[in-house]
């Protein structure tokens, strides 16, 4: 009789344990556009929200070279599987001074209603700096961080913040990532 009933206790103890997916609640007020802070990851990963001038630090990933850590906080928006992408512009020309990087990260509500990236490193852009494909020298030069976020449901906005990208006291930094990273 017990073995009769073990599939069915089973799935009982199986279907009991089961959890719902995670649900994805909007953040903010839907009736409100997409509301976006710039903002870069500083030296021990902590996101600073930028304001015109601010410098972003070129820092080294495990996979080599430097990147720039830098993307959105947004509110009136599904927090959950947005798509950030982000890259430098020279402020001089208008024309590209990184590659751009793209990633997809889930917001969590942190500060005045803004929902930054829940994993820091892993969702937020890593802007390629150097060693420079476009050869243009990244340290020291005024450019405009150009961040675009889209949410699940399309709704979606863009920001531009003057940024000055800099080096801790990494000399080898300074040097790739400066006006004659060919000399290095």
């Amino acid at each position: 009789m017990l073995l009769r009933r073990l599939p069915a206790l089973l799935c009982a103890a199986a279907c009991g344990q089961a959890r719902p997916p995670p649900t994805c609640e909007f953040a903010g007020d839907a009736a409100q556009p997409v509301q976006l802070e710039a903002f870069a990851l500083d030296a021990s990963g902590a996101p600073a929200v930028l304001r015109e001038g601010d410098a972003v630090l070129l820092q080294r990933p495990p996979q080599g070279g430097y990147v720039i850590y830098a993307g959105v906080a947004a509110r009136n928006l599904e927090p959950c599987g947005v798509t950030v992408t982000a890259y430098l512009i020279d402020r001089a020309t208008g024309n590209a001074l990184t590659n751009l990087d793209q990633r997809r990260a889930d917001l969590t509500s942190q500060s005045n209603g803004y929902g930054f990236p829940a994993q820091s490193y892993t969702q937020t852009p890593n802007i390629p700096a150097c060693p420079d494909a476009l050869h243009a020298g990244v340290v020291g030069r005024a450019a405009i961080l150009h961040a675009e976020l889209t949410d699940a449901r399309s709704r979606g906005a863009t920001i531009e913040v003057g940024v000055i990208a800099s080096c801790a006291s990494d000399a080898r930094c300074a040097c790739l990532c400066g006006p004659n990273p060919s000399q290095c």
